[in-house]
């Protein structure tokens, strides 16, 4: 009784990824008491649009016209195939690249230890888990606080004993979508965990040449001046005497006569001034 108990649990329907909206699976382990030879294949779509039926009819042309394919499409590019025998399969597979004659779609073949007749299958990827507490630092909570994202797979032992995040190996639908935190309560106190695959990085933007990282223009990147808005337009300071844009616009306009009596107008009024400042500070 004992020994069926054991076997019962060994093959129980597990849930995870439900802690993330759409990555949620259920997983059960079954031993195979007896492989069935299948010789699955993984078909690219290099050139042209590809779809089951397409796929089915070109394999059929170009390999055996009474055996079924069972191609399945796994993503826009991507499918499964099942080859009739090893050696098929072994000839497709060490080509570069296939050109098929009906669509004249260019592929892709590579070998594939999935079942063809397989729905999806699952990535296996490392991830990082983030804010568990020292106290919770055990094999058998990190595995159950994983399971909530993914189906944790083998835990790293020496990143349990460093001051670090803990790493895992998981199972899971889209490891992308594994970015997220999951508030879990240790003896009623709660924790933020969060999730992180190792590979994907995220960080704030770095400020450009032409912007301070507090994301505001740089007086150094634009000709070392400082510039002041006016009823001018704005005006430029340029040796100690004002110009506004509005008179440089005018100067463009005025015969050169005008404009040099204007300038020297200006110089002469900024002496003047200069003049009558300088007795106060003596």
């Amino acid at each position: 009784m004992a020994v069926e108990c054991s076997s019962f649990h060994k093959k129980r329907l597990k849930m995870f990824g439900f802690g993330i909206p759409g990555q949620g699976f259920y997983s059960i382990e079954i031993p195979e008491k007896s492989k069935v030879e299948k010789f699955s294949s993984l078909i690219t779509v290099l050139e042209g649009v590809g779809t089951e039926e397409k796929l089915e009819e070109e394999f059929k042309n170009l390999v055996n016209d009474k055996w079924d394919f069972q191609v399945r499409e796994l993503s826009r590019n991507e499918f499964r195939a099942a080859f009739p025998d090893q050696g098929s399969l072994d000839t497709f597979s060490k080509m570069s690249s296939v050109e098929l004659a009906l669509y004249g779609l260019k592929i892709k073949i590579s070998k594939s230890n999935i079942d063809p007749t397989a729905s999806s299958s699952l990535k296996t990827v490392w991830v990082k888990v983030h804010g568990v507490p020292s106290f919770a630092r055990d094999k058998e909570i990190i595995n159950e606080i994983t399971s909530l994202v993914a189906e944790p797979i083998k835990v790293d032992d020496f990143s349990l004993l460093r001051d670090e995040p803990i790493r895992v190996r998981v199972n899971c639908r889209d490891p992308s979508k594994l970015k997220e935190f999951v508030e879990i309560f240790f003896n009623g106190v709660g924790y933020e965990i969060r999730f992180a695959v190792e590979g994907f990085h995220g960080g704030p933007k770095i400020p450009t040449d032409k912007t301070t990282s507090h994301g505001k223009t740089d007086d150094s990147q634009r000709g070392g001046g400082k510039t002041k808005d006016g009823p001018g337009g704005g005006q430029r300071k340029t040796s100690g005497v004002t110009i506004s844009l509005m008179e440089i616009r005018m100067l463009t306009s005025m015969p050169v006569r005008a404009t040099l009596s204007m300038i020297t107008w200006k110089i002469w009024s900024g002496m003047v001034l200069l003049i009558a400042v300088i007795p106060r500070h003596l």
